[in-house]
């Protein structure tokens, strides 16, 4: 993980551990449309599976509910046919739900 990543993921983490238990926080991964479907899909999962280990690693999150999922190429933010657009593609998202 990047240190940029790394730095914003620990902001985070100081706003996350202030809500409530019932929070619901949703770690999505995504890849641009290099690869095939299958190889994408993983490489998703595995950029959300990240982006969890980090945030569980502070402790201070593991009273929520953490899930993740791995949209491989399906929702791009950006066209795929140039180096920008697949840059933002790249990327994982964090949905945060408290009840």
């Amino acid at each position: 993980m990047k240190p940029d990543a790394q730095n914003r993921l620990n902001e985070l983490i100081q706003s996350l551990e202030t809500l409530k238990e019932d929070t619901v926080i949703q770690i999505n991964g995504h890849t641009d449309s290099t690869g095939d479907d299958q190889y994408n899909m993983t490489l998703s999962e595995n950029r959300a599976k990240a982006v969890e280990a980090y945030l569980r690693q502070s402790e201070k999150v593991n009273h929520m509910q953490i899930s993740i999922h791995g949209f491989g190429e399906t929702r791009p933010i950006a066209p795929n046919n140039t180096e920008e657009g697949k840059a933002k593609n790249r990327r994982v998202e964090i949905v945060i739900n408290p009840k």
